[in-house]
Order: C-alpha cells, then sequence, then structure tokens
C-alpha cells in the first residue's frame, strides 16, 4: 500500500466523520447526511435492458453530462441511467430531472457500500465527470471489467494528482477504459505519464446552445424587462452580494439588477434582502397584481430560472470567482451573447481565460473595479461582443457527439 493511498484513507475517513460531527449545526452537512440515509433501491435489470451509471460531483458536472447523456439516450434502445451526486446541490436541484432513470447519493466509500452499490445498478457501463475520484469505486469497475469512461477531464501540472505522495492516482487513470479531455493540453500531459487519452473538447458548450434554444418566458417577470436594460447577478456569494450592493447606487439610473444567489437557503436570502433593501423577492411577486416596471431589484429565492434570466440579461456578474475552483458556469451567460463579469480566480477554468481574450469576459478583484467594468460596457456598444460570442460558442460545439461516437465502440 502506497503512502499516497494511506493518506487518501486516512483523509477520507476523516472528512466523513467531520461531516457527521458537523452535520446538527450546518444545513449542507447536514443534507448530505440526511442523503446518506436514504436507502437505495433499485430493481433488478431486465433482460433487455443497457445499464449505464453516471457519478458526478455536483450540479456543474451533472449539466456537463447532460448533453452526452440525451445523446446516449437517443442512440441505444432501452438505455437506463442511474446517476450518483456526492453534493447536495447537484442532488436535490437534479434528481427528478427526466433524464434519469433514478438519482442517489453516492455512499461513502467503505467496502459493503462499494460492492452493494455495484451489485444493485449491475451497470454496462459506467461514466465518471470531470474529477470526484473515489479511488476504491473506481478499482471495484476496474476489477468487474466493466467499461469505464471519464469525460470532460481537465489537468494540469500542478495537481495533485502529479505529485508525491498524490501520484498514485496515475495508477487509477491507466485502469480507466478511455478518458476524454476537454483541452489537448490535458491530453498531452497524461501521454507524458503514458496515460491515453482523447481530446474533445468539453461538452458543457453544447449544452448551453441546447439551453440557448429552449426559450422560455418566466411570466411572473415579463413587466419587469421594460424600460432598462438589466444586470443579472447569476450564482453569487456574499462577496460577489457585498460588492454589487457598493456600487448599485452609481447604476441605480442606468440598470435594474437580478440577484439569483447559489444558494437560497433563509439565512442567506435575508443577508441578501439587507444588502438591497429596496429588493422584491421573487416568492413575493403576484403576476396578477404587481407591475415591477418601478422596481429596479429583484432577489430570486427558487431554483431552476437562472439560464432562462440569462436569455433576456444584458450583462452578466457570474458567482464563485473569489475561491479557488469555484467559478460557476459562465457559458450559461456567454451563450447569449452579453458581456459576462466574474471574479479573479479562474486558473482552472479554461473557458474564463478564453472568454477573456475573445473580450467577451471581463475580471474583477473589487467593487471599484467591477464599477468601471460596467462603466465601460455602459459606454460602448455590445454588438461586437455578441458577434464575439456567437463564433466562440460555435467554434467549441460538438464534444458530446465525439464522446458518444468512441464511447460506442467499447459496447
Amino acid at each position: 500500500m502506497s503512502l499516497g493511498y494511506s493518506l487518501y484513507k486516512v483523509s477520507t475517513r476523516s472528512y466523513f466523520k467531520l461531516i457527521h460531527l458537523i452535520a446538527p449545526f450546518n444545513k449542507r452537512a447536514n443534507a448530505l447526511m440526511n442523503g446518506q440515509k436514504q436507502a437505495i433501491t433499485i430493481e433488478p435489470k431486465t433482460s433487455n435492458e443497457i445499464r449505464l451509471w453516471l457519478h458526478v460531483a455536483s450540479l456543474g458536472e451533472f449539466e456537463q453530462a447532460k448533453p452526452v447523456l440525451k445523446l446516449l439516450k437517443s442512440q441505444i434502445p432501452n438505455l437506463k441511467i442511474f446517476t450518483s451526486f456526492f453534493s447536495p446541490s447537484g442532488y436535490e436541484n437534479r434528481k427528478n430531472d427526466p433524464i434519469l432513470d433514478y438519482a442517489f447519493y453516492l455512499p461513502f466509500e467503505r467496502k459493503k457500500h462499494i460492492n452493494k452499490t455495484i451489485n444493485m445498478i449491475d451497470p454496462d457501463f459506467v461514466i465518471w465527470v470531470k474529477y470526484d475520484f473515489w479511488i476504491d469505486y473506481l478499482n471495484e469497475i476496474h476489477l468487474r471489467k466493466i467499461p469505464l469512461f471519464l469525460i470532460a477531464a481537465q489537468f494540469n501540472s500542478k495537481q495533485y494528482y502529479f505529485k508525491y505522495p498524490g501520484n498514485f492516482h496515475l495508477a487509477i487513470f491507466k485502469k480507466i477504459t478511455k478518458i476524454f479531455t476537454q483541452n489537448q493540453a490535458s491530453t498531452d500531459l497524461l501521454k507524458v505519464h503514458d496515460i491515453e487519452s482523447i481530446c474533445t473538447g468539453d461538452p458543457r458548450y453544447d449544452n448551453v446552445f441546447r439551453i440557448k434554444n429552449e426559450k422560455q418566458e418566466i411570466e411572473k417577470l415579463n413587466s419587469f424587462w421594460n424600460g432598462k436594460p438589466v444586470i443579472v447577478c447569476g450564482s453569487t456569494y456574499l462577496i460577489e452580494e457585498q460588492m454589487i450592493a457598493k456600487i448599485r447606487a452609481q447604476f441605480q439610473n442606468k440598470y435594474k439588477f437580478i440577484i439569483a444567489p447559489h444558494f437560497i437557503d433563509t439565512d442567506h436570502i435575508e443577508s441578501i434582502s439587507k444588502l438591497f433593501p429596496e429588493a422584491v423577492k421573487y416568492s413575493d411577486i403576484n403576476p396578477n397584481i404587481e407591475n415591477l416596471n418601478s422596481i429596479d431589484t429583484i432577489i430570486i429565492d427558487n431554483i431552476g430560472l437562472l439560464v432562462y434570466l440569462y436569455q433576456k440579461a444584458d450583462i452578466a456578474i457570474v458567482g464563485g470567482g473569489f475561491k479557488s475552483g469555484g467559478l460557476h458556469n459562465i457559458l450559461e451567460a456567454a451563450v447569449h451573447g452579453i458581456p459576462v463579469i466574474f471574479g479573479p480566480k479562474i486558473d482552472r477554468f479554461p473557458e474564463a481565460i478564453a472568454l477573456i481574450s475573445n473580450h467577451i469576459g471581463f475580471k474583477f478583484s473589487n467593487a471599484e473595479e467591477l464599477e468601471n467594468i460596467i462603466l465601460e460596457l455602459t459606454d460602448q456598444r455590445n454588438h461586437q461582443i455578441k458577434e464575439n460570442a456567437n463564433q466562440f460558442i460555435l467554434k467549441n460545439l460538438g464534444a458530446s457527439e465525439l464522446i458518444c461516437k468512441n464511447i460506442q465502440t467499447y459496447l
């Protein structure tokens, strides 16, 4: 047993114990623990079923996989999709997605859980999305000779996987049937370590392009869009909301704002309401009696609307860029041809770097920089940004089709 694997076992067990300890005091930890207690009840496979087990860490990875799932569903008769999530934000938001036949929390990594889960699903093939490498699960899938695919993978030499003692992961990567990477740099890096992969691109481009064409009116907000242009602030955290609140007065007569935070628990919504005392909560709007022409700020306190809000936005501010690895889906906004503004920690997000280089994305580190970016965008014509965005998205389509075509050769 390598030192890296030993440390992995100690750290994962410690993590699970910590989740147990803090669950009574932390809503997300409590949701995870409650999810772990839910019984997994999967009927035995019928003779004509093909079963896919998909594992994703959270909501973003599920959306990344969705165009691949849609294509596989259309290509494989009687395909059933069983999806495990690790994060409550993924499970709670997508457990009832119609493309899924069954959704569940991935049971904590113990031998009895691993065998029971794989036995119940009885998968014909397995897809892991991007990361969230649960080593014992992956080892057991390999031992059972079940085709295992990693899609939307993204690697760089600074990652733990390529340094001692974390480089024990490389042996696991070699056991994966086929790895599909987001970019050529990832494929080249794996090749240095004698790991074969195919650069197919990022299926999120296919997903946002599909959503762009799914026009949906949000009837409660019909009267809100009249008049001033609108800045949609999507998947924000408190740090972004505080900066937006600081500059709000500067743009009082120029823009309306929609705040659609990442977390919509009562405490967070109350915090936002204090930052924007004039704001109206979406849940409080009565579409039969209210005219929203005079309202300048709305707080979205439910889930599922953000992708449709971007359709009518003039500018987007996307949250998560103030913590490493935390930036949320900026492509959902960029696909609509609008400028996208986000925080500074983007090293792990090549799409953010690409948006900046194509003059579609804009990075800010503080409230003053955010204010200056919006002022510059206000003073310029944005039709060039729209054209840049359209060309950028079209150039990156097709990953889902390439992935599915390659997977089919192994089934």
